[in-house]
């Protein structure tokens, strides 16, 4: 169980340690145009951000007043909790590299890794949560079109970087 435990302890840093290094070079290509409460949650899930296309292309995506004001709604529950969880996971994430620099107990650590993988686990399921809302607020067409300018938005942004 105890090398269970540390396999899952050392991949889990991996993920982090990798995560965190590709999220700063996605950092930089972003900081001048995208909003920073949403690159943050983006640096916390796998999971796709679509409330930023849902707002700044309601026109181009013919979102009526209704789906407007439910998508608000949604935001205005939501955003607060989610940017919480994402900046502990952040937080977190600082905490793990700075207690394997101190030298800290591996027990200590791994503690630390469960409790941010459990944070980044809700936040997954958040965002999932929040892709499913989208969906039923908006027509197949809709989110059809959502989903087609996310991958515009994701090869301009990945545009001449190999990954």
């Amino acid at each position: 169980m105890k090398n269970l435990l540390t396999i899952t302890s050392a991949v889990a840093i991996a993920f982090l340690s990798t995560t965190a290094i590709a999220d700063g070079h996605q950092e930089k290509t972003e900081k001048k145009k995208a909003n920073p409460m949403i690159m943050l949650m983006g640096k916390t899930s796998p999971m796709p951000v679509f409330m930023p296309i849902l707002v700044k292309k309601a026109d181009q995506l013919g979102l009526s007043k209704e789906q407007q004001d439910e998508l608000a709604k949604w935001r205005t529950e939501h955003m607060a909790p989610a940017l919480k969880l994402a900046t502990e996971i952040i937080d977190g994430d600082k905490a793990i590299k700075q207690a394997a620099l101190d030298d800290k107990p591996v027990a200590e650590i791994e503690d630390m890794i469960a409790i941010v993988l459990e944070k980044r686990s809700k936040m997954a399921n958040t965002m999932l949560t929040c892709r499913e809302n989208s969906k039923r607020i908006l027509t197949e067409s809709q989110w059809d079109q959502v989903v087609a300018l996310y991958g515009e938005m994701q090869d301009k942004h990945n545009h001449g970087h190999k990954h």
